[in-house]
This record gives C-alpha cells, sequence and structure tokens, in this order.
C-alpha cells in the first residue's frame, strides 16, 4: 500500500477489510501513512476493517460517526491544486 500512495500521489484513502489487529493500529499507520493523520472503526472489535487517512495540509477531516460498517465524515480541501 505504501508503494501504491506514492505512486498515485495520494491525500487521502479510505482501505476497507484490513483486518489489522486493534494492538498494531498505531505501529501499522505510522508505517504506511507516515504525517498523516487517521481514523478506523475498531471500537469493541479486535481487528479493524475501515481506515480513513488523510494528509493533514491537504484535507481537514471531522470524524461524525463511526460503526463497526462504516465511517461517516466530511472533508473539506485546503488547497485548490490537489
Amino acid at each position: 500500500m505504501k508503494s501504491f500512495l506514492a505512486y498515485q500521489n495520494a491525500r487521502m484513502i479510505g482501505p476497507l477489510e484490513t483486518k489489522v489487529k486493534k494492538v498494531n493500529a498505531g505501529k501499522v499507520a505510522l508505517k504506511l501513512f507516515p504525517n498523516w493523520r487517521w481514523h478506523h472503526n475498531s471500537n469493541s472489535n479486535t481487528k479493524i476493517g475501515i481506515w480513513v487517512a488523510w494528509k493533514l495540509d491537504c484535507y481537514d477531516v471531522k470524524i461524525l460517526q463511526t460503526l463497526n460498517q462504516l465511517i461517516h465524515y466530511e472533508a473539506t480541501q485546503l488547497h485548490s491544486k490537489i
């Protein structure tokens, strides 16, 4: 995924069905999304199914709701040249 993000010059991503264990979330996020902000849907589940990750200098994201099957958020683009 890290090479995909670099190749596509991605600034926001929402991977599904990741199956990352909650205990490993921070380590995985730091490796895949360095200098990004991220949110996932692991409340009581031991594995994470949905992530949302975005570059702080490109988007302002407000998380509205997080459930087992969805993350509802509002994203505002910060620069018009993205």
